[in-house]
């Protein structure tokens, strides 16, 4: 790159880990350099409330473990993207988990789904619709929960 008549430099992605126990600008510029294409990738992937969370644990970790990059390869997004994607599933995982919890809970709360309130979680456009289907992976007895719009 060239600005103003005189080479400026434009460290790789290795050099700019390298030199980031130092710089603090090192990572500063990797990570503006590379923000937006991994949150885009997050995104499409996963969704953008996915996203988000996803991306800022990317860079953390890689910052995290800067000094186990390998060096010799000078572009770091296909291990920003392999960082981000665990996070996602990570992610994702969890989310299972808790809505699992939760058809739980509000199933030991009421045994007569006609009895929970279609005014749940306070959002006028939309319902709790409740199925028959008995969930095999939660040891308690409930019909799964599905959030629909009106």
């Amino acid at each position: 790159m060239v600005e103003n008549g005189t080479a400026v430099n434009n460290p790789t992605d290795a050099e700019l880990l390298a030199s980031s126990a130092e710089d603090t600008e090192a990572f500063r510029a990797f990570f503006e350099r590379h923000y937006r294409p991994v949150w885009s990738f997050l995104a499409w992937r996963f969704g953008e409330s996915a996203a988000d969370d996803a991306c800022a644990e990317t860079f953390a970790t890689a910052f995290r473990n800067r000094e186990r990059y390998d060096h010799g390869v000078a572009d770091a997004r296909p291990w920003l993207l392999g960082i981000a994607v665990n996070h996602a599933r990570h992610h994702a995982r969890r989310e299972r988990k808790r809505l699992g919890r939760l058809a739980c809970t509000l199933s030991s709360a009421s045994a007569d789904p006609a009895s929970i309130s279609t005014r749940a979680a306070d959002s006028p456009p939309v319902y709790w619709r409740w199925t028959s289907a008995t969930a095999s992976h939660c040891s308690c007895s409930h019909s799964r929960i599905f959030l629909m719009p009106r």
